[in-house]
């Protein structure tokens, strides 16, 4: 038998690794992602504020603390 060499296939060489993306629903199902005293309306709020309807673990996370921390008439 003879050894053959693995490569990788085209496409495994153009996609890279995608998060996966999840609804403002989802999010606010598992508010203690963003920490003990968020709850679920409150990353629903954050996410009508940023316009946005889906987004990946990292972007969510960014959109809540962003709300979170914005100071009143901002």
């Amino acid at each position: 038998m003879a050894e053959q060499e693995t490569k990788p296939t085209q496409a495994a060489k153009t996609n890279p690794v995608t998060e996966e993306v999840y609804t403002a629903e989802e999010f606010a199902q598992r508010p203690d992602m963003f920490g003990d005293d968020v709850r679920g309306y409150s990353v629903l709020a954050a996410f009508r504020y940023a316009g946005k309807e889906k987004a990946t673990k990292a972007e969510a996370r960014e959109i809540v603390m962003k709300f979170r921390n914005k100071k009143v008439g901002d």
